[in-house]
């Protein structure tokens, strides 16, 4: 399966989404054909290279877009699967790539809109208290189960915290 991974960061902005997702990434790419699509900004001031150089590190290719048409950036985009993981986001972009896609996907951790999409996932401990708006076959992964824990977390040796 071709997968599009959507997410955005840099200095100043959603460095956290270019992690969480590159944890995902990995996991997937085990199986499948993984890359980014990430907005470039005009002119380049920096503002997202960051994160596409940190993507690109990690051995990733990435399709930039311009921050002022992603819809129709997207709809040159080839993939089975889009996952978004980005606040830049409304119900208006979830109709329209559902609509470009095979599967798509959203990591949230906010709960604002209807999320017209196949898969939503929130890793943030409440997420199971949530009442989401999505579609009757939406998959809903909610809660710790679900976390992107990068690899040099996974062995953490655990600290027990006592009552004072």
């Amino acid at each position: 399966m071709k997968i599009a991974i959507r997410a955005d960061g840099g200095s100043k902005i959603g460095m956290g989404h270019i992690m969480r997702t590159l944890v995902l990434a990995k996991e997937l790419a085990k199986t499948n054909e993984v890359f980014y699509i990430c907005r470039v900004d005009k002119p380049l001031t920096g503002k997202y290279s960051p994160g596409i150089k940190k993507i690109k590190l990690e051995g990733f290719n990435v399709i930039g877009v311009d921050e002022d048409s992603i819809i129709e950036e997207l709809k040159r985009v080839t993939a089975d699967c889009l996952i978004t993981d980005s606040y830049d986001v409304d119900e208006y972009y979830f109709n329209e790539t559902k609509q470009l896609f095979n599967k798509t996907g959203y990591i949230d951790d906010m709960n604002m809109y209807y999320f017209n999409v196949d898969f939503l996932i929130n890793q943030n401990i409440n997420a199971k208290d949530l009442v989401y708006r999505v579609n009757k076959n939406t998959k809903l992964l909610l809660g710790t189960d679900y976390i992107m824990l990068r690899e040099e977390f996974r062995h953490a040796l655990k600290k027990i915290l006592r009552k004072r």
